[in-house]
């Protein structure tokens, strides 16, 4: 600052000032470089858990054998973890013992995943 700004205040306040200002230029950019670390990695979560739920309706979609249980078991288990609403008892019987026919569209990501679907009956 040129000295006839200085006038009026104290040498303390402005070298607040002066701090200040540079504490202002570094904490910005380390802030929004943290924000962008963590949205980022949120957006990799995000992907990850699509592309296991995928995968576990891959599994649940085949034919239920002995064999495949406890694969199955584990597609059941990645659903209920990468799903927002909790799996029922009921509906991990159900997932565990049948084949399932669906047609999944995840909202804002693109994805679809299309099972076996059933022809409409004639009314």
């Amino acid at each position: 600052m040129p000295n006839n700004e200085l006038k009026g205040i104290s040498p303390c306040w402005h070298k607040a000032q002066i701090i200040a200002n540079i504490i202002g230029a570094i904490a910005i950019p380390v802030v929004i470089a943290i924000f962008t670390i963590v949205y980022s990695n949120s957006l990799k979560k995000r992907e990850i858990g699509v592309h296991y739920f995928e995968l576990a309706v891959g599994i649940l979609r085949e034919e239920p054998k002995p064999k495949t249980q406890a694969l199955r078991k584990w597609a059941v288990a990645l659903l209920e973890k990468h799903s927002d609403v909790p799996l029922s008892e009921d509906a991990k019987r159900v997932l565990m013992e049948e084949k399932i026919a669906v047609s999944i569209c995840i909202p804002d990501t693109g994805i679809t995943a299309s099972g076996e679907h059933p022809q409409p009956s004639a009314r």
